[in-house]
This record gives structure tokens, C-alpha cells and sequence, in this order.
């Protein structure tokens, strides 16, 4: 499964107001934001998203001193391993056998709905407490992530602590960057991707192989020929307008719900603009060839994906200095 990161920004306001706060002192009772955040991780129970089968919970508080950072990294960063997964599943797991390329006989386990399975994730906190932005970088892999069950517990907790305060998220990460990248990049490949919608069949009408009950998502992928790329001007006025976004959702006689531009930076990473026609686009930035080094070189993986995390803010920001 794919390991990437998307980094976000946090401020915190006073209700019905705009100026964000110093977030050392944000109330002028000596309350900070980074000891909010790790008093929230010593106390949080399960993190649910509303009306969801999918849950996760911070499994610790990363040391980081232990991992090998430095004083620098250590005074402005925070860092926790979270589980996710889901629940109410009925299945049976299998011991694949790569060799043979098949699946063994014999069922290894039996899950029921009360099991609930984790995939570790990472997600960090960057607080200068003499500055009124901070910056969230979050894990993912594959289809696990969790930011809206954090953000979402997190804003709870902090409303019932201090409700004259609100913590604006910026979700979306910095146009300017995204941009950047894309026009300074390569493009790479193209998915279209719409949910499954009510008529959707794979097959004949006399041999289906999916019917829209069992189909989830369904993705177009766009590739170049040969080892090249694929041309991008026609996606240059993107960015800007929302008319050009909605264009680009009609791909033959189909309406997409979010196109994916993966795009080869300069540097050689790999990161995956999301675009829709509601919103701004999305980043997101592909680390697995980070990963895959780590486990390489028998190195935690939790250090090798806090680095990229502070190396993809120190890209967006080039202003926040944290070394690992």
C-alpha cells in the first residue's frame, strides 16, 4: 500500500474572531497550544468519525530523543504513533505464499465485526510558541488515514476546555507549493475516480462480475506511452478556476467525482495533486521509497517518516528550521 504525507495548518482564534493567537499563550493564562495537544493524546480514548466503522486510537507519544533527534527538533516538534482501522467486518484471513503465488489452504483466522484491525500511521505537530501558525503533518497508507477522526476528536476536546477558543485547520495545504510543483514537475499519470453509482456493471447482462451493489469506487488510469510523461499545459488554469476544475471531470461521456495529477518534482518525489470541482486542489506527498529504505536498512520507520514530514513543512515553509 502507498505510505504518503499531507501537511496542514493550524491557528488558534478567539470565537467570532479573526486574528490568530500566539500559540504559546493563546488565552494569556499561560495555556499553549503543544501542551493542549499532548494532554489531548494522554487522555484520548478511541478516535471515531460519526456514523463510521472506521476508528483509531494514539497508541503513544513518540520519543524522539531516543530516535535520534536533536535538541532543535525536539523543542518544536511532537509526534505520536496512531492506530487506525475499521471494524464490523466479517472475513477470513489466509497465509499468502509469494513463492507459489497463491493462497495456502487452511483459514488462519476468523474475524467477526467486534475485531478492529490497526495500520500504524504517524502524525507530528511543528509549535514555535512565539509563532500564531503551526503545522500538522499526517501519515497515510493506502486508504488509512486519520484526518478528520483527529481533528474532529481534537476540536471536541478543545471546545469543552476552553470555549471562547476555536482552532481553525487549513486542510488544503499552501496553493503556492502545489502550483510549484506541478509547473516545475513532470506528469506522470492521470486517475479519474467517481463512486459507484446506481447501473454500474462489469460484464454482460449474462455473465457480471460486479454489479453496483459490490462496486465501491471506480478509477480510470491515464499513462503516457513509452518512459516519457504525459503534456500538462491543458491543466495550467486548474489552480485558478473552477469552471476548468469541473471541465476536467468529464472524461468520453463519464462525470468523475476528483481527479488525481501525479507529478515527478524536481527533487525526484513523487506527490499527487487531488482535484474536484468544489475545492482547491489537495497535495500529497508519496514516501515510499523512504519506507522501503527504512525497512531496508532495519531503521524505524517512525524516524524515517517524521524526517520527510519536517522536510516536506521545511518545503512548503522554507522559514520553519527543525533538524532530525
Amino acid at each position: 500500500m502507498t505510505h504518503a504525507l499531507a501537511a496542514y495548518t493550524f491557528e488558534v482564534r478567539e470565537l467570532n474572531k479573526s486574528e490568530p493567537l500566539l500559540l504559546g499563550n493563546f488565552d494569556q493564562n499561560e495555556h499553549g497550544f503543544e501542551e493542549c495537544i499532548l494532554e489531548f493524546a494522554r487522555t484520548a480514548a478511541v478516535l471515531r468519525a460519526p456514523k463510521s466503522d472506521h476508528a483509531a486510537q494514539i497508541n503513544e507519544i513518540i520519543d524522539l530523543e531516543a530516535l535520534g533527534f536533536d535538541e532543535a527538533a525536539r523543542r518544536y516538534v511532537t509526534a505520536f504513533s496512531i492506530g487506525a482501522g475499521e471494524f464490523n467486518v466479517n472475513s477470513k484471513i489466509y497465509t499468502w505464499d509469494p513463492v507459489k503465488n497463491k493462497v495456502n489452504k487452511g483459514v488462519d483466522f476468523v474475524r467477526n465485526p467486534n475485531h478492529l484491525e490497526q495500520v500504524d500511521l504517524i502524525l507530528g505537530v511543528v509549535i514555535n510558541p512565539l509563532s500564531k501558525l503551526g503545522w500538522m503533518f499526517l501519515h497515510s497508507v493506502g486508504s488509512y488515514s486519520v484526518k478528520s477522526k483527529f481533528t474532529d476528536n481534537f476540536d471536541t476536546w478543545f471546545r469543552n476546555r476552553f470555549p471562547s477558543f476555536k482552532v481553525h485547520w487549513d486542510l488544503t495545504g499552501d496553493p503556492t507549493y502545489y502550483k510549484r510543483a506541478f509547473d516545475e514537475g513532470s506528469l506522470k499519470q492521470v486517475t479519474y475516480k467517481r463512486l459507484g453509482t446506481t447501473g454500474d456493471k462489469i460484464g454482460t447482462s449474462e455473465s457480471s462480475f460486479f454489479t453496483s451493489e459490490e462496486i465501491g469506487t471506480v478509477a480510470t488510469h491515464i499513462h503516457p506511452k513509452r518512459r516519457s510523461y504525459l503534456p500538462k499545459k491543458q491543466f495550467e488554469s486548474i489552480f485558478e478556476d473552477a469552471e476548468k476544475r469541473g471541465q476536467l471531470l468529464q472524461f468520453g461521456t463519464e462525470q468523475f467525482d476528483e481527479v488525481t495529477l501525479k507529478v515527478r518534482t524536481l527533487r525526484g518525489n513523487d506527490v499527487s495533486i487531488d482535484v474536484s470541482a468544489a475545492n482547491v486542489p489537495r497535495i500529497k506527498l508519496n514516501i515510499d521509497e523512504v519506507v522501503d529504505e527504512a525497512e531496508a536498512q532495519n531503521q524505524p520507520i517512525e524516524k524515517a517518516v517524521i524526517v520527510a514530514g519536517l522536510g516536506y513543512i521545511r518545503d512548503l515553509k522554507n522559514k520553519i528550521e527543525v533538524h532530525g
